[in-house]
């Protein structure tokens, strides 16, 4: 029952983790539609932290797969013939 719960929490996060991502893609898009070069150290700031989030949310999405392969296998273990 913790392994579930803890799968819920993870889920939480990476909701709002997302969401976060998401703002952050939001931002960049607006900085290249506003004509801000690429170079700037505005761009640049934005972009580090778009990828800073995007990178936590993937490694975050992989322990949340694994803890949900790893109950999946506790509550339904394989039979051997």
């Amino acid at each position: 029952m913790q392994k579930k719960k803890e799968l819920l929490e993870i889920a939480d996060q990476l909701y709002t983790l997302g969401l976060q991502v998401e703002r952050e893609r939001a931002h960049l898009k607006s900085l290249v539609l506003a004509g801000v070069p690429y170079e700037s150290e505005e761009m640049l700031r934005a972009l580090i932290t778009f990828q800073t989030l995007e990178k936590s949310w993937k490694q975050l999405e992989a322990d949340y797969l694994s803890l949900r392969q790893e109950i999946e296998r506790k509550s339904h273990p394989q039979t051997e013939e």
